[in-house]
């Protein structure tokens, strides 16, 4: 086979077939696909908590008194004022003992302690307050004070109403209030308020704590693709698509998540963990729904789309590139070729020339042969 080559000519006739195409000065040819770097990693999704499950133990005591004048029942008249309604308070502490329990200590009033009460429901009790009574039967009235009213010589006898109930409901740690039942809304961090309606309310307040699952949830765990964008900074993304999960996130910094590497989200409450050596320290558990963030689980999905649509439209500007480099390369055959469809081309580059040179074959023996000039 011989190759013409000359050197520092465009001109073409019929026993020419070459040209030069300097490179000098020519921009390379970027390729959009090369911007991103994609890697595949196990990853964590976690939420910060902001609602929790609170069990709420609640202890209302109604107490309905009658004070009366001391005597037999033909000799008993009542007082003025002596009959009267109030509510009783009760500690939280004496209010944990009466549901563990089942009595309730009511001796601060002259009660006494009343046993077997109705957990969840409603316990009613009569009882006399204060009196004096001898055992020939006789009765000996005291002091009484109501208020800024004194008796004396009375007896006190009373209709006490115990209800108790628990039940389930929920705090939002990030406010710093837990919702009762009745609508009442007291600080979480105090462990119990006086609700108008129940009574006395208690329960135990957790400190989120990171190192435990009480202030995070696990969302994701699995494989995804870290999608690097070279820029300067460089910007990173996570990409899941599998056949029932699809988000991407933004991965905005690092931070330390009991003594693991998490990168913060966007989404404030979102927090990505790279699997490392030691795997994952959180484990699934029971979500409450009021935990779950519709709006983010939208932008979460809105993001992948923008990433996928941006990562289709470098592929078509790819494409139009070859088609247009392929479009020239058409353009400029058939010049080169001189419509002799049995010549052929061959290039090679020298520096910074492309030498573009026609072939033609020429048989010796029945050998081809390639003679360098």
């Amino acid at each position: 086979m011989q190759k013409s080559i000359w050197s520092g000519t465009k001109e073409w006739d019929e026993s020419v077939g070459l040209t030069k195409l300097s490179l000098l000065r020519v921009k390379p040819c970027l390729d959009p696909r090369n911007a991103t770097e994609t890697t595949r990693r196990k990853i964590q999704l976690i939420q910060k908590r902001q609602y929790v499950g609170v069990q709420v133990y609640t202890c209302l005591v109604v107490v309905q008194q009658f004070i009366q004048y001391c005597g037999m029942h033909s000799h008993t008249s009542s007082v003025a004022g002596g009959l009267g309604k109030y509510v009783h308070y009760v500690s939280a502490e004496t209010c944990l003992k009466a549901h563990q329990f089942r009595h309730l200590d009511l001796r601060g009033i002259g009660g006494g302690i009343i046993s077997k009460i109705s957990l969840n429901g409603t316990t009613e009790v009569s009882t006399t307050l204060q009196l004096h009574l001898d055992i020939s039967g006789k009765c000996e009235g005291i002091k009484f004070t109501v208020g800024d009213i004194s008796y004396e010589n009375v007896v006190v006898s009373a209709a006490i109403t115990i209800k108790m109930s628990d039940y389930f409901t929920t705090a939002d740690v990030e406010r710093n209030v837990v919702n009762l039942r009745s609508g009442t809304i007291c600080p979480y961090n105090d462990g119990s308020c006086f609700d108008d309606f129940s009574g006395e309310a208690i329960w135990k307040a957790k400190i989120a704590d990171q190192c435990t699952n009480s202030g995070v949830d696990v969302l994701y765990e699995g494989n995804a693709t870290l999608l690097t964008l070279s820029k300067d900074p460089p910007t990173f993304y996570v990409i899941v698509d599998t056949e029932d999960t699809v988000f991407a996130l933004k991965l905005i910094k690092s931070e330390d998540l009991c003594h693991q590497r998490a990168w913060q989200t966007e989404q404030y409450r979102l927090l990505v963990i790279l699997e490392d050596s030691l795997g994952f320290f959180y484990r699934k558990s029971l979500r409450l729904p009021q935990n779950t963030d519709m709006m983010m689980h939208v932008l979460s999905k809105l993001l992948y789309l923008e990433i996928a649509v941006k990562r289709q439209m470098a592929d078509v500007v790819y494409d139009a590139i070859m088609k247009r480099i392929e479009g020239k390369w058409v353009e400029l055959t058939p010049a080169l070729r001189k419509a002799d469809p049995a010549i052929e081309l061959d290039a090679n580059t020298e520096d910074e020339i492309v030498k573009l040179a026609r072939i033609s074959p020429i048989t010796s023996d029945g050998i081809y042969t390639r003679d360098n000039m």
